[in-house]
């Protein structure tokens, strides 16, 4: 089970401190041949942006990941906004918001260093991407095969955060089990505030399998499962 970074704030909404109306700022100018490099791995964008459904609390997460693996600090969300280009009407959407597939695919273009081979792009920023498809592609399926003894734990603890942190504790890798308290849970994997008593079964679910990684196998966690059931 992997952590995500907290980037918009409760299922969804924009952090405190977010503009709510992006529009008017001019963008940055995008040359031909960033957008050019970007149009040629169109096929690996489209499959992630299907994958995320357009989120941008997913893109944000995707886009920090890669900035740490490359030695660079985290955007913030002002930048995440600021680099999609998110409009008023975005910002104001149910469950946080989400953009379209050239929105998204112009905002990498801009990631874009001329200044080095379009292979370099593809290794730093295209199999993130690639990665991540795959990775939520699994918890998908995963998720899916396990979805009724989730529902029956849920049930089981009705809804109580800690009888669900007691089972996502338990898929986390070992090392990282003992310094996560509660609390991390709720903001880091649950996308809720961090003192939230109970979590809605369409929270659990969904976050649940967002955060799955490719080593959270079906039987892994149905063993997970059945101690806590």
């Amino acid at each position: 089970c992997q952590l995500t970074m907290p980037s918009w704030g409760p299922e969804g909404a924009p952090p405190p401190g977010v503009p709510d109306d992006l529009e008017g700022r001019k963008p940055p100018a995008i040359s031909p041949e960033a957008t050019a490099i970007v149009e040629g791995f169109r096929s690996t964008f489209s499959d992630y942006f299907d994958a995320i459904n357009g989120r941008v609390k997913s893109i944000h997460q995707s886009i920090n990941q890669i900035a740490t693996a490359n030695g660079k600090p985290p955007l913030p969300p002002q930048a995440i906004g600021a680099l999609l280009e998110l409009t008023r009407e975005q910002m104001q959407q149910p469950g946080g918001p989400v953009v379209t597939l050239e929105q998204m695919m112009k905002a990498f273009s801009k990631m874009v260093n001329l200044q080095e081979p379009k292979e370099k792009f593809e290794a730093k920023v295209v199999s993130v991407l690639a990665a991540e498809v795959v990775r939520l592609k699994h918890g998908a399926t995963v998720t899916a095969a396990v979805k009724p003894d989730l529902i029956r734990l849920h049930e089981k603890v009705a809804g109580a955060t800690g009888g669900l942190f007691a089972l996502v504790k338990e898929l986390m890798p070992e090392d990282a089990r003992a310094d996560f308290p509660q609390h991390a849970f709720c903001t880091h994997i649950m996308q809720v505030a961090p003192d939230t008593a109970v979590i809605p079964l369409e929270v659990f679910l969904e976050q649940f399998q967002a955060n799955l990684d490719t080593d959270d196998t079906e039987d892994k966690i149905r063993a997970a499962l059945a101690r806590h059931l």
